[in-house]
C-alpha cells in the first residue's frame, strides 16, 4: 500500500480547513494576554545567530503551558493570525483538531508535502508502511533547505495530544539539530510531551497565567458585542465574585465563556417558559434572572457544563437531550444535521422534531460548534465531552448498542461518504460485535478508501487505545479472526497482515506487533486444514512466516526466526514446484532464499548461507531471462 502525497492532496487539504476553522473558532473574541503574545512574537522574529562552539545558543521555542480551558488554544489562534502578517513560512497544527490530527506522521506528511511545494520539489513519494524515522529525515531535511532561504515558524497546540507512543510522549519526532533560522511555539497541559520538549537546550516554558480581571472584562465585552447585548454592571459585579478554591472562576477563560453564554440563553424567547417571575420593567426582571443564574453557576467546568444538561433535559426531553449528548460524546469528529435526523429518534425514542433540535442547538451554544467543509457540530473542548460522558447512564440504549446504531447508520451512506469512509470500522470496533466488524473487514466489495478508513481505524486502536495497553487491543482485534466464515476469516487475515501490518507494523512495540502476526499464521493454518489445496492461503501463509522472522530477527531470537523463514520457504518450493511459471511466486521464492542466506552468514553458517544465496541467485537470472528489460532484475543480478 503505497500512498504518495500527491494521491492524498484532497485529504491533506481538508486537514488544513479544518486547522484554520479550528484555529478561528479559538481565537474568536481574543482579549489580553499581551505579556504572553509579546514574548511568544519576539521569539519568533528574533533574528537567526551562528553559534559558537563553546557557547549554549539562544532560545528557538517556547512551550506555553497552562490548565484545561486556560486558553491555549487560544493564543495558539491568536499567534497563528499575527504570524500569517509576517514574512515567515509557517507549519502550524492542532492535534485536537481532527481525529487524524493526533498521528505524528500524518503531521509529518503533510508539512513535508508544504514545504516540499513551497520548495519547488514537486511531489515526494512516501510509501504508507515507511520507517517513520524517513519520514522525520525527510522532515528535517526539507525544514532546513526552507530555513536557508526565509524565516521558518512550526506551532503546534496540545503538544500532549498526540498519539501515546514514545515519539508523541518524548517529541522524538523533532529534529536533534535545530535550524538557526527556525522558531517553535507549541502549547500543552504541564508534564509529558512538554517537559520533554522544555528539556531540550534552547527551549523555555511559558506557563499561562489565569486571566487578569481586565481581561476577563476584556472578554465579557467581547462576547456581549458579538451577541449585540449589553450586561448589567451588577451582572458582571457577580461573574467577577464567582470564586472557588483556586481563585476566580473568571481566571479561566472557558469556564468565563461558557457563563456568558448560559447568561445569553436567558435573554432568548426560546427559555421564555423557564424564566421565573420577577418584579419590575422586562429589564429589571432579566437582570434578576440573570444574578439569580451566576449565583447558582457552579464554579468549575465540569459541573457548569452539566447544569447545561439539565436544563436541556427539563426544557426539553431528557430521552432526547441525553441522545443528542450521548451522540455527541460518542463521535470522534462531530456530526451533520442530517445524522442527527437519523440517529436521535433512533437513540432517543421519539420523532424527528426540527424546531426541537434548533433548541437543542441554542441550549449547548457554549459547548458545541460547528466546524469543517462538512458543517460538523462537536464539543469545543474535551472538558465538554469527558463532562457528556459522564451521563451516558441516562440513555435509553447501552454503549456498544450506541455504537452499533451509529456504524449502522454510517453504512446507509454513500461508499463515498467521508463520515462512512473513517468511522465506521471505529463504531463497529466500539460496538463489541465482532462478527459485524469483521464481516466488515473482510468485505470484498470495500473500495479503496473504505478499507484504507478501516484500516486506519484499526491501527489506531493499538497505536492509541482508548484504554487499556496497545497488547491488550491487538488481542481484541485479534478477535475479528474468530469469524465462523471461512471467506471472511481468511479476508480478514489477508488484509491484516498486509494493509494492517503496514499501517500500524512500525508504530507499535514488537511484540504488539507479533501478536497479531502470530494469530494471523495461526488462522491461516486453521483454513488451510480445511482446504489444504487453496494456493493463495498458502502464499499468505508463506507471508506471515516471512514478516514473523522479521520480527524475530528485530529481537535477536535468530533460530526462531530462522525456523520461521524456512517454513515460509517450504511453502513457496511446493507452490513453485507445482506453478514453475508464476513469476510472482518465482519472486517469492528468491526471497526465502535471500533472509535464510543472510541470517545464516549472521549466524557464521557461511557454507549454508552460500548454498542459500546461489539459490536465490539461480532464480533471481531465470526470472531476468524471461523479462530482460526488468531494471530491478538486471540490477539484482548485477549486485
Amino acid at each position: 500500500m503505497s500512498v504518495s502525497v500527491s494521491s492524498t492532496i484532497e485529504e491533506m487539504q481538508a486537514e488544513r480547513n479544518a486547522l484554520q476553522s479550528f484555529a478561528d473558532d479559538r481565537a474568536r473574541d481574543f482579549v489580553g494576554r499581551q505579556s504572553v503574545l509579546s514574548r511568544v512574537t519576539d521569539l519568533c522574529l528574533s533574528p537567526a545567530k551562528e553559534l559558537s562552539p563553546t557557547k549554549e545558543g539562544p532560545p528557538w521555542g517556547i512551550c506555553i503551558t497552562g490548565d484545561p480551558g486556560s486558553g491555549k488554544s487560544a493564543v495558539f489562534g491568536e499567534v497563528l493570525r499575527r504570524l500569517k502578517e509576517t514574512d515567515a513560512f509557517i507549519l502550524a497544527h492542532a492535534a485536537e483538531a481532527t481525529p487524524q490530527a493526533s498521528s505524528i506522521d500524518a503531521m509529518l506528511r503533510r508539512w513535508i508535502a508544504e514545504l516540499g511545494s513551497a520548495l519547488g520539489a514537486g511531489d515526494i513519494d512516501l510509501a504508507a508502511n515507511i520507517d517513520p524515522e524517513i519520514v522525520e529525515r525527510a522532515f528535517a531535511s526539507l525544514l532546513v533547505r526552507m530555513a536557508s532561504k526565509r524565516r521558518v515558524v512550526v506551532l503546534i497546540d496540545a503538544i500532549d495530544q498526540f498519539k501515546k507512543t514514545s515519539r508523541g510522549k518524548f517529541t522524538a519526532w523533532l529534529p536533534r539539530l535545530w535550524p538557526i533560522n527556525a522558531r517553535l511555539v507549541a502549547t500543552g497541559l504541564a508534564g509529558g510531551a512538554s517537559k520533554a520538549l522544555s528539556e531540550r537546550s534552547g527551549v523555555e516554558t511559558l506557563a499561562l497565567p489565569p486571566l487578569e480581571s481586565s481581561e476577563a472584562e476584556g472578554i465579557i465585552e467581547a462576547v456581549c458585542k458579538r451577541n449585540e447585548r449589553k450586561l448589567a454592571a451588577p451582572v458582571i459585579d457577580a461573574l467577577l465574585a464567582k470564586k472557588h478554591a483556586g481563585g476566580p472562576a473568571w481566571g479561566n477563560p472557558l469556564w468565563l465563556l461558557l457563563a456568558l453564554e448560559e447568561l445569553e440563553l436567558l435573554d432568548s424567547s426560546d427559555l421564555a417558559d423557564m424564566r421565573r417571575e420577577y418584579a419590575g420593567s422586562s429589564e429589571e426582571r432579566l437582570r434578576s434572572a440573570m444574578l439569580d443564574a451566576v449565583g447558582a453557576m457552579p464554579a468549575d467546568i465540569p459541573l457548569l457544563c452539566r447544569a447545561t444538561f439539565d436544563s436541556a433535559a427539563q426544557l426539553l426531553s431528557p430521552a432526547i437531550a441525553a441522545a443528542f449528548i450521548g451522540l455527541l460524546s460518542a463521535g470522534r469528529t462531530g456530526w451533520r444535521e442530517s445524522d442527527f435526523r437519523q440517529l436521535l429518534p433512533q437513540v432517543g425514542g421519539e420523532a424527528w422534531d426540527q424546531k426541537r433540535f434548533a433548541t437543542l442547538r441554542n441550549l449547548f451554544r457554549g459547548q458545541i460548534h460547528q466546524h469543517g467543509d462538512l458543517a460538523l457540530l462537536d464539543f469545543n473542548h474535551s472538558q465538554a465531552r469527558a463532562a457528556a460522558r459522564s451521563r451516558l447512564a441516562a440513555l435509553r440504549v447501552t454503549n456498544p448498542e450506541l455504537h452499533l446504531l451509529i456504524a449502522d447508520h454510517l453504512l446507509t451512506l454513500a461508499p463515498d461518504d467521508r463520515l462512512r469512509v473513517t468511522e465506521t470500522m471505529v463504531h463497529l470496533l466500539a460496538s463489541k460485535d465482532e462478527v459485524r466488524a469483521a464481516r466488515h473487514y473482510g468485505d470484498p466489495s470495500l473500495g479503496e478508501k473504505e478499507l484504507q478508513g478501516a484500516t486506519y481505524a484499526l491501527a489506531d486502536a493499538i497505536v492509541s487505545p482508548a484504554t487499556g495497553t496497545p497488547a491488550s487491543a491487538a488481542r481484541e482485534i485479534c478477535r475479528l479472526l474468530q469469524n465462523p466464515d471461512h471467506s471472511v476469516r481468511a479476508r480478514v487475515a489477508e488484509r491484516l497482515l498486509f494493509s494492517f501490518d503496514d499501517a500500524a507494523g512500525r508504530h507499535v512495540s514488537s511484540d504488539v506487533r507479533l501478536i497479531v502476526l502470530n494469530a494471523v499464521e495461526q488462522t491461516f493454518r486453521e483454513l488451510l486444514r480445511d482446504e489444504p489445496g487453496n494456493a493463495g492461503w498458502q502464499r499468505n501463509l508463506s507471508v506471515a512466516h516471512d514478516r514473523v522472522g522479521d520480527v524475530l530477527v528485530a529481537q535477536g531470537k535468530l533460530p526462531e526466526a530462522l525456523t520461521s523463514f524456512r517454513e515460509g520457504l517450504a511453502i513457496r518450493e511446493k507452490l513453485t514446484g507445482t506453478d514453475s511459471d508464476n513469476a510472482g511466486l518465482q519472486h517469492d521464492l528468491s526471497i526465502s532464499y535471500e533472509k535464510i542466506g543472510d541470517l545464516l552468514a549472521v549466524q557464521g553458517k557461511l557454507d549454508e548461507a552460500l548454498d542459500s544465496i546461489r539459490k536465490q541467485l539461480a532464480v533471481v537470472e531465470r526470472l531476468a531471462n524471461g523479462d530482460p528489460d526488468n531494471a530491478d532484475l538486471q540490477s539484482e543480478i548485477s549486485l
